[in-house]
């Protein structure tokens, strides 16, 4: 948990500071400019970030309780990721004054530590129920569950609805006058559809195409939310999926779902499959696209990328590679799709993707791991309590 937390703290700070562009002279003491940065107007757009700030600095306070909770009490562990979350906001935030490019704001830091302190109630709350829900089951279910979540932004995000006639018809002639069938894209939304299936499956323990149907309400509930409308290409994608779930046998499915991700990670990666004689240049600065794009294009793409590539390392890991290897080959294989588009003039070539194949890989190899522990202790309790005495 410690590997983890230190991994939510790096990623927060990179992302915070990007492109680390400090100008010390542009202004003065920091601590009164930040006290005095409120906003005065309260509008979508501050929701909005209100919203992420709180979504982001959850993760930093669940595991930072339950990294300190090992060794001290709930309260003292609550109080230390409370004061994690202060710090690191604050030190953040203070930092952000001398860059031109963002805008430090005393709300930031407030709505942060409220979802530090969400994270760490959470991760209080949930503690004992979670590790009995981790003795149930089996490694591959907690795993399966952090995908489906990512699935789940990245069909949905930014969740915020708008309920009027206009954003209704607004949103039914997009989808009528979008861009026409695509195969490219509808493979790959397909391969996506199926393995959420197959985590749905791992997850809950035997659910079926009724399941992934259900499941599937989300592209519907697109057009109601701002700035996400789903085309024909989405609903074309889904449809396959949902035709392939019974076609293919029960023994067969996870070994479909691994062809089926693998090659729409090739798809996704390579598409139109237009090369170049002259190769452009590789951008070799982590998250350097993500993070000077809209933030919310850049967090669906992010979350999707997220998906795809974690799927990938869980779909080979269940053909019985251990994680170190299933990420390594996942690694490799994004490594030369991101080189091969060097020639394919449209795209950008950078090392974020094999970069995300890592994070993916030692997020899910934690999760699994740390279920495993849970379960051999309590068996060696169980062993413990049955010896004779």
């Amino acid at each position: 948990m410690t590997a983890l937390l230190l991994l939510v703290i790096g990623l927060i700070i990179y992302g915070s500071l990007y492109p680390w562009a400090f100008d010390f002279h542009r202004a003065g003491n920091p601590v009164p400019i930040l006290l005095h940065s409120w906003p005065r107007h309260l509008n979508r757009f501050v929701l909005r970030d209100i919203a992420t700030n709180v979504l982001l600095y959850l993760p930093l306070g669940a595991t930072a309780f339950l990294a300190a909770s090992r060794r001290y009490s709930r309260a003292v562990a609550l109080g230390a990721a409370v004061l994690l979350g202060v710090a690191l906001s604050v030190s953040i935030e203070l930092l952000q004054v001398y860059d031109a490019r963002r805008d430090s704001s005393l709300l930031d830091v407030t709505t942060n530590t409220f979802g530090t302190v969400c994270g760490a109630a959470a991760a209080l709350a949930g503690g004992a129920s979670l590790q009995r829900f981790a003795s149930r089951r089996s490694t591959a279910e907690r795993p399966a569950l952090a995908l489906l979540l990512c699935w789940f932004v990245y069909q949905l995000y930014p969740f915020y609805p708008v309920l009027s006639r206009t954003r209704l018809r607004s949103a039914l002639g997009s989808l009528i006058t979008a861009g026409g069938f695509h195969f490219a894209e509808v493979w790959t939304i397909a391969a996506g559809w199926f393995v959420a299936g197959l985590l749905l499956h791992a997850f809950l323990e035997g659910s079926g195409s009724v399941v992934l149907a259900l499941a599937m309400l989300s592209l519907p509930l697109r057009i109601f939310i701002a700035g996400r409308t789903p085309t024909i290409n989405d609903f074309c994608g889904a449809a396959l999926a949902l035709i392939l779930w019974p076609l293919v046998g029960e023994k067969t499915r996870l070994q479909t779902g691994l062809w089926m991700m693998l090659s729409a990670l090739i798809v996704r990666e390579l598409d139109p499959f237009r090369f170049a004689a002259t190769p452009q240049s590789f951008l070799w600065i982590p998250f350097a696209g993500s993070l000077g794009a809209p933030r919310q294009p850049a967090t669906i793409v992010l979350f999707g990328k997220v998906f795809y590539y974690g799927s990938a390392i869980w779909l080979v890991h269940m053909r019985r590679w251990p994680y170190a290897q299933a990420t390594a080959l996942i690694v490799a294989a994004l490594a030369g799709l991101e080189w091969a588009q060097r020639y394919l003039p449209g795209r950008t070539p950078e090392i974020t993707d094999p970069l995300l194949v890592l994070f993916m890989g030692l997020i899910l190899w934690i999760l699994e791991g740390t279920l495993r522990g849970k379960q051999k202790k309590r068996s060696s309790l169980v062993r413990r309590d049955d010896t004779p005495r």
